[in-house]
C-alpha cells in the first residue's frame, strides 16, 4: 500500500497543504504517521506532491510541499474503457484494476444481456479514488454516467472489441492500432458482459468498423479480459511517442 493521499488544490497555498478530515483520519488512525514524516499527495488533476507533515491540529494534518511532479505515472496514450454491468463484486475488481493500469476514462455500459446493477456512482468514485492513490496517479480517471452501446460509441476513436472467435490479437494488429491512434488520439475498448454480446451488438460492431481482438484460446471472465487487454496495450505503447 502506497502512502499517497488526495489533496484538493484549494487546500494548497504558498507551498503549504492541508488535508480533509477523511484523509487526515487515515493518516492518523490507520497508518499512524507522525509529524516529520514524508508523504505523497495527488490532486487528481495532474500533479503529485511530496509533502512533509508539520502539524496535526484538531485531527487535521497540515504540512509543507517539498516537491511536485506533473503527470506522474500516467500512460502515454488516451484510453477509454467501456465497462459492462456485471456481477457487483467482479465489476469492482474490473474498475479497480483498470484504474491501476492507467485507464483515463470509464463508462459503465448496459448491454442487452447485462445483469441487474445497483452499485452507486458514489461507490464507483470511491473505488476510483482508492485505486488512483494506490497506484500514485496524478490524474484521476473520469467516470461517466451509465450508457448503452450506441451512446458510448465514438466514431473518432480506435475502437477495439474483445471477441473469442476473432482471428486477430492485439500484437498482430499493433501497427494498425498505432497508425490509427496517430489520427484519433484515443482508444476505446470493449469486453462483453457475462452473457456475451447479443447478435444485434455484434452487427453494430461490424457496421461501425470495430477491430475485433482475441485475447487467447480460453474464455476469460470479463474482469480478467479487461486487465489483459489494458496490460497488452500498455506494452504496445510503452516505447511509442505520440
Amino acid at each position: 500500500m502506497s502512502n499517497c493521499f488526495f489533496v484538493s488544490k484549494k487546500l494548497i497555498e504558498r507551498n503549504k497543504f492541508q488535508l480533509d478530515i477523511q484523509e487526515s483520519k487515515h493518516i492518523l488512525s490507520v497508518l499512524r504517521l507522525n509529524i516529520g514524516e514524508k508523504i505523497l499527495l495527488s490532486d487528481g488533476e495532474g500533479t503529485v506532491y511530496q509533502g512533509l507533515i508539520e502539524n496535526i491540529d484538531n485531527k487535521i494534518v497540515r504540512g509543507e510541499i517539498l516537491n511536485n511532479f506533473d503527470n506522474l505515472n500516467e500512460t502515454l496514450y488516451n484510453l477509454h474503457l467501456g465497462l459492462p454491468l456485471i456481477n457487483k463484486n467482479r465489476f469492482k475488481v474490473a474498475l479497480e484494476k483498470a484504474v491501476e493500469l492507467g485507464v483515463n476514462e470509464i463508462t459503465p455500459i448496459r448491454f442487452r444481456r447485462s445483469q441487474p446493477f445497483n452499485l452507486t456512482e458514489s461507490k464507483m468514485n470511491s473505488i476510483i479514488l482508492a485505486a488512483s492513490k494506490q497506484s500514485i496517479r496524478s490524474i484521476f480517471p473520469k467516470l461517466n454516467k451509465i450508457r448503452n452501446l450506441e451512446e458510448w460509441y465514438l466514431n473518432e476513436s480506435v475502437n477495439l472489441v474483445a471477441k473469442i472467435d476473432s482471428k486477430h490479437s492485439l500484437l498482430s494488429n499493433r501497427n494498425a492500432i498505432l497508425n490509427d491512434y496517430k489520427k484519433f488520439k484515443k482508444i476505446s475498448i470493449l469486453v462483453g458482459p457475462e452473457g456475451d454480446f447479443s447478435p444485434e451488438e455484434i452487427t453494430f460492431f461490424n457496421e461501425n468498423n470495430f477491430q475485433d481482438i482475441c485475447l487467447g484460446k480460453t474464455i476469460l471472465r470479463t474482469e480478467t479480459a479487461i486487465i489483459s487487454m489494458i496490460a497488452i496495450l500498455n506494452e504496445i505503447f510503452i516505447n511509442e511517442k505520440h
